[in-house]
């Protein structure tokens, strides 16, 4: 029986930080250790940035190292607050912990994937964040124009940041 994905979007409130570490010094490459500079933050347990990875609160990161999802990996990473950040926050509660979920999966064998810039899950996945997890702010089948415009646009941004701050 064949696994049902659903497309999804996040919410992207962070952008990829300078101590961002690539294989080789490629901004194009794989990230070996990832800086996220948060610009605000709205509740959501899952995150996304713009370089295929996505950002978890501890909450889930716990809960899903509990549970039979696959896909995934999670390491570590370095948070800062961008400076304008005090004055965006608009929750009462304190910033959680984040970490960073590499994606690892593929189509028809795991729980979470990307495929050109998309991020996919499982039907079952997505009910479990769903019920389970704050994802507010996260879109549902969003179309193909606004998410990968908007995805490019951070992409395309970061490529700007990271190259200026390595001159």
């Amino acid at each position: 029986m064949d696994t049902k994905y659903i497309k999804i979007a996040p919410e992207i409130v962070l952008s990829i930080g300078d101590r961002t570490v690539f294989k080789n010094n490629d901004s194009k490459g794989e990230i070996i250790e990832l800086h996220i500079n948060i610009e605000n933050w709205y509740g959501d347990d899952l995150l996304i940035t713009n370089f295929n990875n996505c950002i978890v609160t501890e909450q889930l990161k716990t809960r899903l190292e509990k549970d039979c999802f696959t896909g995934f990996e999670f390491a570590k990473m370095k948070v800062t607050k961008d400076e304008y950040f005090d004055d965006n926050y608009q929750l009462d509660n304190p910033l959680p912990k984040f970490f960073w979920m590499k994606i690892t999966g593929q189509r028809n064998s795991d729980d979470i994937f990307f495929e050109n810039y998309d991020l996919y899950v499982s039907e079952r996945m997505l009910l479990f964040l769903q019920n389970d997890f704050s994802v507010n702010n996260m879109e549902i089948n969003p179309t193909k124009s606004e998410l990968h415009s908007f995805i490019l646009e951070l992409i395309e941004k970061d490529k700007q940041k990271l190259k200026n701050g390595n001159k």
